[in-house]
């Protein structure tokens, strides 16, 4: 773990966030019910300790990557999708992430059925950019 890296949970806990154990390491998951962009509690609990990490490094990106599931037409999919990456890119906002630190895709459904609540998700992949 970098200094930097280790610096940003300290800072993030005494900010009383939650944080959520990185995937891939800058990675955090954001999880939704079939059909929903509502963010529960969990799921805002996780904007916010990036939106922490974000605002103390404001050279860092965040990508807001919006997905699916196979429930429904390929159409509705991909609206789902983005609608998802857009409630996630708006709470970061409100938390006081800078616009330009945020970059939002969308990718329509993913997955298979037996994976489906894995696949109704939006990652926030964070990256230092020099």
């Amino acid at each position: 773990m970098t200094f930097v890296r280790a610096l940003s949970i300290l800072c993030c806990l005494m900010a009383g966030c939650t944080l959520v154990p990185p995937v891939d390491g800058g990675r955090a998951l954001v999880f939704f019910q079939t059909w929903s962009a509502d963010l529960d509690e969990s799921a805002l609990r996780s904007i916010r300790s990036v939106a922490t990490v974000a605002r103390l490094h404001p050279n860092y990106q965040i990508w807001v990557e919006g997905y699916a599931d196979l429930t429904g037409s390929v159409a509705a999919n991909k609206l789902i999708s983005e609608t998802r990456a857009q409630v996630v890119a708006d709470t970061l906002l409100k938390e006081g992430v800078s616009a330009g630190q945020i970059r939002q895709l969308s990718f329509g459904q993913v997955g298979t059925a037996q994976h489906s609540q894995e696949s109704r998700r939006v990652v926030l992949i964070t990256e230092s950019n020099p």
